[in-house]
């Protein structure tokens, strides 16, 4: 998880699960234990979800400077 909160500083601690969830690798051998977990798959998903994170971030922003510019 803290790789991942390297790459990705706004992920929340529901989305620091989902990740770990659909990246681990479960098969016979371990299904027992729920998966082992990917950790190259977990950090280049993570780092993919700031993308989104930073795109809404800069829309905030734009939002925010366009109503104060509306608002004169």
């Amino acid at each position: 998880v803290a790789l991942m909160k390297e790459v990705s500083p706004f992920l929340t601690p529901s989305q620091a699960r989902d990740v770990l969830l659909t990246t681990r690798v479960v098969d016979s051998s371990n299904s027992s234990v729920g998966g082992v977990l990917d950790v190259e798959k977990a950090v280049l998903a993570a780092k993919a979800l700031t993308s989104d994170v930073s795109q809404w971030t800069n829309q905030q922003v734009f939002r925010a400077r366009l109503n104060t510019i509306l608002s004169h």
